[in-house]
């Protein structure tokens, strides 16, 4: 946490004017859960979605209708990918509880819903894709994120290196100088 920053509770009803009024999200089912939980699938102004859902775990525990205690967690945005049901890895955004926590939770939502939009997709079924090596010479490219041959969700939709621009390249962790 950043030096100075003051843990601020934050009451239900912030989060709800935020994120339900604001934003667009719905609580989520929290039955299994201590704390208020939403959700909401990533979709363009323009109506095209995508199979993603941002979550967001308040911390406002559901007992008291006020986020924990100071130290004892942080909001969290999890991207969920709605097709496998498990979390995006690199994609959980983390927001401390001080006087700034709901400018910067929507911030950091709209980081989540701008990088699923930003891509790059699958040419076959519309996921997000991941830098991969194999084949002949071990070059590089974008394998469909929901490549499991274990799957009935299998997809093998693939994509040329060549086809990113060097942001998007060294975004991946591959060599810029790469053009397979």
């Amino acid at each position: 946490m950043a030096t100075g920053s003051r843990y601020v509770p934050i009451q239900i009803s912030q989060m709800q004017a935020l994120l339900e009024h604001d934003m667009g999200f719905q609580r989520a089912d929290e039955s299994t859960s201590w704390e208020a939980i939403w959700s909401r699938q990533v979709a363009t102004k323009g109506g095209r979605t995508f199979p993603y859902t941002v979550k967001v775990y308040s911390s406002v525990d559901l007992r008291t209708n006020v986020s924990r205690d100071s130290g004892e967690d942080a909001i969290r945005l999890v991207l969920k990918d709605d097709v496998t049901g498990y979390a995006v890895k690199a994609a959980e955004k983390r927001v401390f509880r001080t006087k700034s926590a709901l400018v910067n939770l929507r911030e950091r939502a709209r980081e989540l819903f701008q990088e699923v939009v930003a891509g790059p997709h699958c040419p076959k079924c519309g996921a997000l894709m991941k830098a991969r090596r194999g084949g002949p010479g071990n070059h590089w490219f974008l394998g469909c994120s929901h490549y499991n041959p274990d799957k009935s969700w299998h997809c093998t939709g693939t994509r040329r290196v060549s086809e990113l621009s060097v942001d998007q390249k060294v975004a991946f962790g591959i060599p810029t100088d790469t053009t397979s």
